[in-house]
């Protein structure tokens, strides 16, 4: 049986476009080069100087994401199941959110120094957040079990799997906040916005910053 499981032509090729343009987006990103024009079969050279690149390669990525989760969706059940067509899918999905998190981040300065801060505080929030989640299991657990047991039910296992869904809604509503309150702080405050840049970028930019951060988590 495990010699018949492949995946799709149809998929890899979904699946290497979704990277290159992730890759694309990445370099772009960390300003490794500039997008001045771009050439397509039957149309020509496209002028893309007053373009707003981060928002043109987004739109591309997602796209061929999009069509890459189709490909998967319509592979054989046993091949969806197969652990590494599920490893292969995530990597894609995570490349692709994590360039979407750097392209919103470029609007607010496009350098490597930025995209190695970014990555930085992307892993650095991971294990903080997981470590809370644990955290905030052990504290809810008892709670839930004399909650429940008051209902007649007396799950322990359950208990637990429900504690740790709370905690996770309660992670994400203080780090919703508190990342709100920094780029309120880095447009507002004082001490805030002169520490990290020169002039304070718009409230979209922090506001797409922000909104592609807490989904680092919870998409």
């Amino acid at each position: 049986m495990q010699d018949q499981l492949n995946l799709s032509d149809a998929y890899r090729s979904s699946r290497n476009k979704t990277a290159i343009l992730c890759g694309v987006g990445l370099a772009w990103s960390a300003a490794q080069f500039e997008i001045k024009k771009m050439s397509l079969t039957g149309v020509g050279e496209i002028d893309l100087s007053g373009a707003y690149i981060p928002l043109l390669i987004s739109f591309c990525a997602l796209y061929a994401f999009t069509i890459s989760v189709n490909e998967f969706a319509m592979q054989p059940k046993n091949v969806r199941r197969w652990r590494l067509a599920r490893f292969d899918f995530k990597l894609s999905f995570n490349l692709v959110r994590g360039t979407l998190l750097m392209l919103a981040a470029s609007g607010l300065n496009r350098s490597i120094s930025t995209a190695a801060y970014i990555a930085i505080s992307v892993v650095l929030f991971l294990i903080l957040s997981m470590f809370l989640e644990f955290i905030g299991t052990i504290v809810l657990t008892p709670l839930l079990i004399f909650i429940r047991k008051k209902q007649g039910r007396f799950n322990v296992a359950s208990r637990v799997i429900e504690a740790s869904g709370w905690s996770r809604v309660l992670i994400l509503i203080l780090l919703i906040i508190a990342l709100a309150w920094v780029g309120f702080a880095s447009l507002y405050y004082a001490p805030f916005y002169t520490l990290f840049w020169a002039s304070p970028p718009s409230p979209i930019t922090i506001l797409v910053v922000t909104v592609m951060a807490v989904l680092q988590w919870y998409s």
